[in-house]
């Protein structure tokens, strides 16, 4: 995929810079998986489409992703096997997060976050 949109709870766009999605050897089995995905977009937009299922991402680290504010740009990575049920423990992955102007109306680790341009990289 060269280009596209996507779109969080309240209808705003969130550009899909590029995707792509590979299968590593047919022959294997299960057969492993690769996707590749670049976004950009309000840093809230991603957020909300980050705590979609399976990830979950703000549950995890106790933040509101309604509370957030800036622009973001990620680059996402995720092997996982091509199977039912696959497990998020099955699934491994990678995120660097670019924010602009970044906020969180709630502190974030404690800590007051404003107007602050952060690289951002997430793992398991």
């Amino acid at each position: 995929l060269e280009q596209g949109h996507t779109y969080d709870d309240q209808g705003t766009a969130v550009k899909v810079e590029k995707a792509s999605f590979v299968i590593e050897d047919f022959a294997e089995r299960p057969a492993r998986a690769e996707t590749n995905i670049s976004v950009a977009g309000p840093a809230r937009s991603l957020a909300v489409i980050s705590q979609s299922e399976p990830l979950r991402v703000f549950e995890r680290l106790k933040l509101d992703p309604e509370k957030v504010s800036g622009t973001a740009h990620a680059d996402i990575v995720a092997r996982f096997p091509l199977k039912r049920g696959t497990a998020l423990s099955e699934v491994a992955w990678n995120a660097i997060i670019d924010l602009e102007n970044g906020a969180s109306s709630d502190k974030v680790f404690g800590r007051t976050v404003e107007k602050a341009n952060l690289v951002i990289e997430a793992d398991p």
